[in-house]
């Protein structure tokens, strides 16, 4: 760190741009070709999301694709070299995975290398994976907090449902799909 600058005010060369409104920003050149982003959040405060419908926002003039847990691309990431990446830290939402496994007796344990400091992780991932399976939270068992369990963001930031739940939500859904085919096939099965 340069020292000679501490405790001295340093000019901003486009300070009386900004504060006078002549400035232009990033999100004002007008670019050919150009897409934007928009982020959808729940307009409710407490819920739950019982079915995700995105047919009329995949038919509206303009948009080009509608991203959500269930077809968002898997991003290239680096092993992350340490809790704060020198190269800064990228978000992760979206992007975490979760191993849950249905045993014979129709308990489920559900492994993320999530970690659990204090913002409720044990409850709310063993609810969104209760649900999905349709099994009682008591037959529930989240593992968490283990480097060989399937990667998951650095905890902070109120990341951790964000990025985990969906992963959790979406590996469930999957294993309960399969669990019900594998039982429909099943003369035994009552």
């Amino acid at each position: 760190m340069n020292e000679t600058i501490v405790g001295k005010p340093i000019p901003r060369v486009d300070g009386v741009l900004k504060v006078s409104g002549r400035v232009t920003y990033a999100a004002e050149h007008d670019l050919p070709n150009l897409g934007r982003a928009v982020m959808v959040t729940s307009t409710l405060t407490r819920g739950r999301v019982m079915k995700l419908d995105v047919t009329a926002a995949e038919h509206a003039a303009g948009v080009v694709a509608v991203i959500t847990y269930l077809n968002v691309p898997k991003l290239p990431y680096r092993p992350q070299k340490s809790a704060i990446d020198p190269s800064g830290e990228r978000l992760h939402v979206l992007q975490d995975d979760a191993c849950v496994r249905l045993l014979a007796d129709g308990r489920a344990i559900v492994e993320s290398a999530a970690s659990d400091m204090g913002p409720g992780t044990y409850t709310s991932t063993t609810r969104v994976a209760s649900d999905a399976l349709g099994i009682p939270p008591d037959r529930v068992r989240f593992a968490l907090g283990d480097s060989t369990f399937p990667y998951t963001a650095p905890h902070g930031g109120s990341q951790t449902m964000a990025s985990i739940g969906s992963a959790m939500h979406t590996v469930c859904l999957a294993l309960r799909a399969k669990a019900l085919e594998l039982a429909a096939a099943d003369e035994r099965s009552s």
